[in-house]
């Protein structure tokens, strides 16, 4: 039921920069900046056609204030084309695109800005192609098409090679950790060590901001090992995440170490050491309960606790933490918290379910599927639908039609 896929430090907060103008209110200046040359140019030459009239018309000076207004608007239009003035609002349409779901539309989008952008040689152009490049890799992965995001990827690094600002240098962290997941995503042996020196190259940058693309990218070799089932390898990967970055203070990375804390007991608990594994989502719970950018973080962790009290023959406790975390979800509906409310949902359902209280999971289940259909977690759904197809089927036997 996992299905949010994880993107590098600062994707997500992209979205939310500042617009000058609304993506819509951006395409309609681009559909009429031609007719508004146009029809300057038409007025400019029939101002010179007026002026030399012997009938009359417009006078001279006239004239050449329309022809020098037409010029004025038209070099304007050039210069903001050439470099790259209207990419922030070309990016938003994009954006907006993408955010709605519609991929394919957004991946033409970042298609044709990144085709104009290339062509520019400006430090403004530069800076609006690496953000252009990186969400066209994500869409394109979303997609499936693995090789033409990781040439994007080789090629958001290339980009960013020779610059030293913090900003150029994270985003080649960003692309070199997009590369190793669709190196280890395309089966490619390559992929676990581009993983591991993108945490050679960053893990001691003395900006914290780097740091942090060190640290998302060690948590995301564990998952990668722990979903292929390197259960060991997994958590000496989130070991090595969670002690070298255990002093910082930056708020980011303390979030990336409070992942990896959940994801060494999620990894711990599939190797049948469910102690250990309490051990681990109670620490997160309890360290992180007050820091409000691990909200989301602590939500995890109380759903894989619930999960694994169950695993112990725990219910009732495991079902008090089911609820918290819909309490959580839902104070925030169709946020990237939908993923965790899902989830908690159907956990909650079997709890209730195992406790022979079947009336509640089956309304519990019909809350999953009338919420998140509409939704990005078609997982949930699936599931949620597949539990009441079993508990209607049963209804008869267990007391659920009485």
């Amino acid at each position: 039921m996992d299905e949010q896929m994880e993107r590098p430090p600062g994707r997500q907060r992209e979205g939310n920069k500042p617009r000058l103008l609304s993506p819509e209110l951006s395409r309609r200046l681009r559909r009429k900046l031609p007719p508004i040359v146009l029809v300057s140019v038409v007025v400019a030459m029939s101002a010179f056609l007026w002026t030399v009239n012997p009938v009359g018309g417009f006078s001279e000076p006239i004239a050449i204030t329309l022809l020098v207004a037409w010029l004025v608007l038209f070099l304007s239009a050039r210069v903001a084309h050439e470099f790259g003035l209207f990419a922030p609002f070309e990016y938003r349409e994009a954006v907006t695109l993408e955010e709605r779901g519609r991929l394919q539309e957004a991946e033409r989008a970042y298609g044709r800005s990144i085709g104009r952008l290339r062509r520019r040689r400006t430090k403004n152009s530069s800076d609006w192609l690496r953000h252009c490049l990186v969400r066209r890799c994500y869409v394109l992965r979303e997609l499936g098409r693995l090789p033409e995001a990781l040439a994007l990827a080789d090629e958001l690094v290339a980009v960013c090679e020779g610059r030293d600002d913090v900003g150029s240098t994270i985003f080649a962290g960003v692309g070199r950790t997009a590369r190793a997941e669709i190196l280890m995503g395309l089966g490619d042996s390559r992929g676990r060590q581009a993983f591991e020196d993108v945490f050679a190259r960053y893990a001691d940058h003395p900006e914290p901001a780097v740091r942090q693309v060190a640290a998302f990218a060690i948590n995301k070799l564990g998952l990668w090992l722990d979903r292929s089932g390197d259960y060991d390898g997994a958590i000496a990967n989130y070991d090595l995440a969670i002690y070298r970055f255990a002093s910082e203070s930056d708020p980011d990375i303390r979030c990336a170490v409070a992942e990896a804390i959940v994801n060494r007991g999620s990894a711990i608990r599939s190797t049948g050491r469910t102690l250990e594994a309490v051990s681990d989502h109670e620490r997160v719970i309890g360290t992180y309960a007050d820091d409000a950018k691990a909200s989301s973080t602590v939500a995890r962790a109380k759903t894989e606790l619930g999960m694994t009290l169950m695993d112990l023959g725990r219910l009732s406790e495991a079902l008090e933490r089911f609820n918290e975390v819909v309490a959580f979800g839902s104070n925030d509906p169709g946020s990237t918290n939908d993923l965790l409310l899902a989830q908690a949902l159907c956990c909650k359902g079997l709890a209730l379910t195992q406790l022979g209280r079947p009336k509640e999971a089956l309304a519990v289940y019909e809350t999953v599927i009338a919420t998140f259909v509409q939704y990005e977690a078609p997982a949930a759904v699936l599931f949620a639908r597949e539990k009441v197809a079993i508990l209607r089927g049963d209804g008869m036997g267990s007391g659920l039609a009485g």
